[in-house]
């Protein structure tokens, strides 16, 4: 089938950065582009389908080809970057959080396939699944909370046909990859403390928690978040909250001491210096700025 009509002209932020909302799925529909940047992140499932193009990923240097018509499924934690497109399409996609996934019966090892770090897809292209992500496409917008019961339950039923129909694995674990038990437990390490902060970044943690929910020290942990994302436990940390803090602020119209307090920030004044640091900006000015887009 050919792309659908209906797309943003250009992946979006929120795209780039995508948080779900605590309950529900975030949907995404635009033209797939290479990013040039530095590989990204967020502590999320990530479903991408794509529409009369194919595309390749890189996983920290792993590529991954994926064709049109493919349901493809990751977790999001491992940094990854889009490096090509081939042909003028769109992607659809689907972001659920990581708390939220792990609370649907899918079958153990395909969650724990997902949650090491395989690239997950279907064998074969289906005709239904061009209409459910039609479906998806068009209602995207739609953020009531009973349009996202229905958009979670389609997400969750597609993930679980995806389970039971002998997929496909793109990319194999990342401790299946590499050599060395020491690589691996820190692999599992790593894997731990991600899923600790994706569950836990709305209340008060620290690098010490963090590190314990591995059972390792706090200097060990950091050593393993510079060596995988390049950066502190605090500042993913921080990051994650963002992430969140970015999407409330796009999709709702909720008081900034609202949304800084549901990202985990313990004060709007600590929240508007991180975003201030990042975005370059103020959350009003943020908000405005999407709002006028």
């Amino acid at each position: 089938m050919d792309g659908l009509e209906f797309y943003d002209e250009a992946p979006s932020e929120l795209a780039r950065n995508a948080v779900p909302e605590k309950h529900g799925v975030l949907l995404e529909h635009h033209m797939p582009e290479r990013m040039d940047e530095t590989f990204h992140y967020h502590p999320s499932i990530e479903v991408n389908f794509l529409s009369g193009c194919g595309m390749s990923y890189s996983f920290s240097g792993r590529d991954v080809h994926v064709q049109p018509g493919q349901f493809v499924v990751f977790w999001a934690a491992y940094p990854h970057r889009v490096t090509n497109v081939v042909g003028r399409g769109t992607i659809t996609n689907a972001y659920v959080q990581l708390s939220e996934f792990l609370q649907w019966p899918l079958p153990k090892e395909f969650v724990n396939l997902l949650l090491a770090g395989a690239v997950i897809t279907n064998t074969k292209s289906d005709d239904s699944d061009y209409a459910l992500t039609r479906k998806w496409a068009e209602e995207r917008k739609l953020r009531t909370r009973p349009w996202r019961a229905v958009h979670t339950l389609e997400v969750q039923a597609r993930l679980a046909r995806l389970a039971i129909e002998e997929p496909e694995i793109l990319m194999p674990p990342v401790y299946d990859q590499e050599i060395g038990r020491h690589h691996q437990n820190l692999v599992i390490h790593f894997d731990t403390m991600l899923r600790f902060i994706a569950e836990n970044y709305a209340r008060p943690i620290t690098q010490i928690q963090v590190a314990e929910a591995a059972n390792i020290s706090s200097n060990h942990a950091t050593t393993i978040f510079r060596k995988f994302l390049g950066c502190t436990v605090k500042q993913h940390i921080n990051n994650v909250r963002l992430f969140h803090a970015k999407m409330m602020l796009a999709e709702s119209d909720v008081k900034i001491l609202t949304v800084a307090l549901d990202s985990g920030f313990g004060s709007v004044s600590a929240f508007y210096e991180v975003f201030r640091d990042r975005m370059g900006m103020s959350p009003a000015a943020f908000r405005h700025k999407k709002d006028a887009a």
